[in-house]
């Protein structure tokens, strides 16, 4: 009588091994891409935060002197919710050298594809009394900011989501007390 020996080969081990291995492997990428999408609301969030802690900064050191040695006066930021369904949207920071026109200052700009947007815009008062608008403007001289374009001139504080695909991070900026979180 002969004795059978049922063992795996090395070849059979060595594709169970390999079968396993891609298995886990699309199994990690599949986790992989949902963080790397919830991180991307916070890399739009951390820009546009960057840009107008930015912006302040520019203004109290006299940043951006122009050809003739113009100091700007006024910096404006305008932030918009005119972005939904816009196939680009563009961010961007305005200087003013001692009058009322503004230029664009393209250090700042932030220009965003199809999925990145800013919505829900509010002005509130001190008793969190808030009004919706479509557009506001920070004007920022040196340490000041003041908010333009709400309803109410009580308003000064402005909070607004920033969105990638449907992930929402808010912000909310003060400009009594010029904190931005």
């Amino acid at each position: 009588m002969k004795n059978k020996l049922k063992a795996f080969t090395l070849i059979e081990f060595v594709i169970a091994i390999a079968i396993t291995a891609i298995i886990a492997l699309w199994i990690n990428n599949i986790s992989l891409n949902k963080i790397s999408e919830s991180q991307k609301v916070w890399i739009f969030y951390n820009k546009v935060k960057w840009n107008i802690e930015s912006t302040i900064n520019y203004s109290l050191i006299w940043k951006s002197i122009d050809s003739n040695l113009n100091v700007p006066k006024y910096w404006k930021i305008n932030i918009n919710n005119n972005s939904a369904g816009a196939w680009l949207w563009i961010w961007e920071i305005n200087v003013s050298y001692w009058n009322s026109s503004f230029s664009n200052y393209n250090w700042f700009s932030i220009k965003s594809p199809n999925f990145y947007s800013i919505t829900n815009i509010q002005c509130s008062d001190i008793q969190n009394n808030k009004t919706n608008v479509t557009t506001v403007d920070l004007l920022i001289e040196n340490w000041n900011i003041k908010v333009e374009n709400c309803p109410n001139t009580d308003e000064k504080m402005i909070e607004f989501d920033v969105i990638y695909k449907n992930y929402t991070k808010h912000l909310k900026i003060n400009s009594v007390n010029n904190v931005i979180n």
